[in-house]
């Protein structure tokens, strides 16, 4: 039931951000409100953030709430890996990521969420991410997409 009831006000959300100028939660609040779905703030903000439902200017110091998509959270990862990553370097299982000072933490967060089979895991100091790969073959297939990422 609680699925259920989550599943539809999920869906009355999408329907509202995609078809509606909404820039406030107390606003989407009342829309939902109007269509019989109590929800509360706290629900709602997290509806919104496991969604992937930012809020984005949209001019005139005014905010509408955007659905963010793969593609676009893929470019933003791109870019910040492009940013960050000074140098690869690889030997055997092992890939050595370095970048800028106080960034291997989010590239080290970016490796992981690939979610690549062939990655066994990923280590981040302040400047570098050692990335563990499953076999020297991967090794070589995960260094050759690292490297694509920056270009």
């Amino acid at each position: 039931m609680e699925n259920e009831l989550k599943k539809r006000r999920r869906e009355e959300i999408l329907d509202i951000i995609e078809n509606e100028e909404i820039g406030k939660q107390d606003e989407l609040v009342m829309k939902l409100k109007r269509r019989g779905i109590n929800v509360t703030q706290a629900t709602l903000s997290r509806d919104l953030r496991e969604m992937h439902i930012i809020r984005k200017p949209a001019g005139n110091k005014e905010y509408k709430y955007i659905i963010v998509t793969r593609e676009d959270v893929g470019k933003r990862c791109q870019s910040v890996f492009k940013d960050a990553v000074l140098s690869i370097f690889i030997q055997e299982y092992f890939i050595s990521v370095k970048t800028m000072n106080g960034m291997a933490a989010a590239v080290g967060e970016l490796i992981d969420r690939l979610d690549d089979k062939k990655i066994a895991g990923t280590v981040a100091s302040n400047n570098n991410v050692l990335v563990l790969c499953r076999s020297h073959e991967y090794a070589k297939h995960v260094y050759k997409e690292l490297n694509d990422l920056r270009l």
